[in-house]
């Protein structure tokens, strides 16, 4: 509790929640150790990441270590796991687990493509499957032995929602419509099996986002120094980030469905829908 609020109206209100002292078991000395010495395969690999559905860990640059890697992980997201249960019983019932990565780079020096770029002010999206409509809980814990990790947050998703309709027609979609995932392949351009119009839009407002030189320049900031061993948690898709300077991090994703939030007209999905809620009032 924060004052009279819960922690998921807390997170749903757009809040970051900080811990200065990891709440949730942390990999051993020695595990740690092993994670500081790996390295991502390519320079554009965006993590190490395991995946649980298939049990399997990809991203790394050397297999050797691999199955020790894929050990740790899944040690860290099974403890993440067990207390966020407690903490957030409302979530836990309906999430679907998304991958645990691991950052093994340092953020400020990584020369990565535009549209990879995350110390720009930009809208997080999920690696490798399409979020169609659920929010997008982030959960991260810095493990660097001395150095924090360095972010900045922005305007909640209303702003960036307000900001995009300023220059771009919104589609008239219902909830139902804005989640509905699109069947097998079409033409090129065309949606993905499984994506959603919610995973196009996030897309549009991401690049948007990131070619703004406006709001690079003068959007507010608030930030962040994330200590050693301190976790922190957020809904990804509830406002702008970039992440500045970090190394050596671990992060687990979690899919929230609609139906298990406390305040799901704050979901970005509802958002959209009630904005063209005047035009299908008007086609009617």
């Amino acid at each position: 509790m924060h004052g009279d609020k819960m922690l998921s109206e807390r997170l749903e209100s757009a809040e970051l929640v900080h811990w200065p002292d990891c709440p949730f078991p942390l990999p051993s000395e020695s595990e740690q150790s092993l994670l500081r010495q790996q390295a991502l395969a390519h320079r554009t690999t965006a993590a190490v990441e395991y995946h649980p559905a298939s049990d399997r860990i990809t991203g790394l640059r050397s297999r050797q270590d691999a199955d020790a890697v894929a050990g740790i992980l899944r040690r860290f997201q099974n403890g993440i796991l067990q207390c966020l249960s407690a903490m957030l019983p409302e979530y836990a019932a309906g999430w679907e687990v998304g991958p645990t990565c691991l950052h093994p780079e340092e953020e400020a020096i990584r020369s990565l493509g535009f549209q990879h770029r995350k110390d720009l002010l930009h809208f997080e999206q999920a690696q490798h499957e399409f979020s169609q409509g659920r929010r997008l809980l982030r959960v991260l814990v810095n493990l660097h032995p001395t150095e924090s990790r360095v972010w900045a947050t922005s305007e909640p998703f209303a702003e960036l929602l307000a900001r995009y309709q300023r220059e771009n027609r919104l589609s008239d979609r219902s909830i139902e419509q804005w989640c509905q995932s699109a069947g097998w392949p079409r033409l090129w351009g065309a949606a993905q099996r499984g994506e959603s119009a919610y995973d196009r839009f996030t897309k549009k407002l991401d690049h948007f986002l990131k070619t703004d030189d406006a709001f690079q320049d003068r959007a507010r900031r608030r930030y962040w120094h994330f200590e050693p061993r301190s976790a922190w948690m957020v809904f990804a898709d509830a406002l702008a980030t970039a992440e500045l300077r970090g190394q050596y991090a671990l992060e687990q994703t979690l899919f929230i469905p609609l139906e298990s939030l406390r305040c799901p007209e704050l979901a970005p999905v509802s958002m959209l829908a009630r904005e063209s809620a005047p035009a299908r009032r008007l086609a009617g």
